[in-house]
């Protein structure tokens, strides 16, 4: 699994200037996460993925409504 940004633990302000140090420092990091992140939501919300999920939902709901007793 790619990294797509670095993870800091919740309410810690001094782990969270480090990420930040680290990504400001270090350019070829932000841009590799950048583009690992953009090529996952080109792909999770694309078009064709979005119209794929809302077809299977209709579908879903077609089918729990035309149940017969």
């Amino acid at each position: 699994r790619e990294k797509t940004g670095l993870l800091v633990e919740h309410r810690n302000p001094e782990k969270l200037s480090e990420a930040i140090c680290i990504l400001a420092a270090n350019r070829d990091l932000r841009l590799g996460l950048g583009e690992v992140a953009r090529a996952k939501v080109l792909e999770r919300y694309s078009e064709t993925a979005v119209l794929e999920k809302q077809e299977n939902h209709y579908q879903e709901i077609v089918k729990t409504h035309t149940k017969r007793p």
